[in-house]
């Protein structure tokens, strides 16, 4: 099995060590980088999969160095976490410097693999996908017109919608959708993962359309996307319960 590379960035060892222990070297190739500046040269040496980058460290910080990497067209696909504290100031410079999410000290386990799930998929356990139908709003980056599309099914990584007119894989989106029971708005960008063009379906058992893999939520959003699919899943589950009872029931 290949093992996808993840890189490690932090100016304090035990912390390397720590965050180093999270990943199961069965199906990860862990790099580290005890700087800001030797993860730059390293990530264009060998491009990891996902990066996990201290925001404060000693020679250049973990954002500027992000900003530097998202500015390489051929690394700055590659998404980058970087870690903090709770702090505003902080949370402000990581979504300004164009990394996909961040997550809070003191680190988790269970934070570190989320984020790895979410975006290294084919590698780690992916989310599990459960049919919603919701109006999703998209459009690509820098463009004006925003388009709507329903939702096949969904997961905490990314939703399937219905359409026509697939756009090339990778191309970069922003998404906006409201789940039922919510008051806000989720906002987030996404790339196109994969396209089931009408004509040509790589899945002939599902309607055509394409793929979007979310991009730069937070938690609070995933935390929303998993109980409102809990919930439609215990629904479905509650409504399979009923047609089975109804149809072992002897008629009247």
């Amino acid at each position: 099995m290949n093992r996808e590379k993840v890189l490690l960035v932090d100016d304090v060892a035990p912390f390397l060590e720590l965050e180093r222990s999270f990943f199961d070297e069965k199906r990860f190739d862990v790099l580290t980088a005890c700087s800001a500046l030797e993860a730059v040269r390293l990530v264009s040496r060998q491009p990891p999969g996902i990066i996990f980058m201290d925001l404060h460290m000693g020679d250049m910080d973990g954002d500027e160095a992000c900003a530097l990497i998202k500015k390489d067209p051929l690394l700055k696909h590659i998404p980058i976490i970087l870690v903090t504290h709770p702090d505003e100031d902080d949370i402000e410079k990581c979504e300004a410097s164009g990394c996909e999410g961040y997550v809070f000290k003191p680190v988790k386990k269970g934070d570190f693999m989320e984020m790895t799930n979410r975006f290294l998929g084919d590698c780690g356990r992916q989310a599990p996908r459960v049919r919603a139908r919701l109006v999703i709003s998209y459009g690509t980056e820098g463009d004006t017109r925003t388009l709507q599309r329903y939702s096949v099914n969904m997961s905490t990584g990314g939703v399937f919608l219905e359409t026509e007119e697939v756009l090339p894989e990778n191309t970069p989106l922003v998404l906006a959708f409201i789940l039922p029971g919510e008051k806000r708005t989720v906002s987030c960008r996404g790339r196109v993962a994969w396209v089931n063009p009408p004509h040509h379906k790589a899945n002939p058992d599902l309607t055509a359309g394409m793929g979007i893999q979310f991009v730069g939520l937070q938690f609070e959003e995933i935390s929303a996307i998993r109980n409102y699919l809990h919930q439609i899943s215990q629904e479905s589950l509650h409504e399979l319960v009923r047609e089975e009872e109804n149809r072992s029931s002897p008629l009247a």
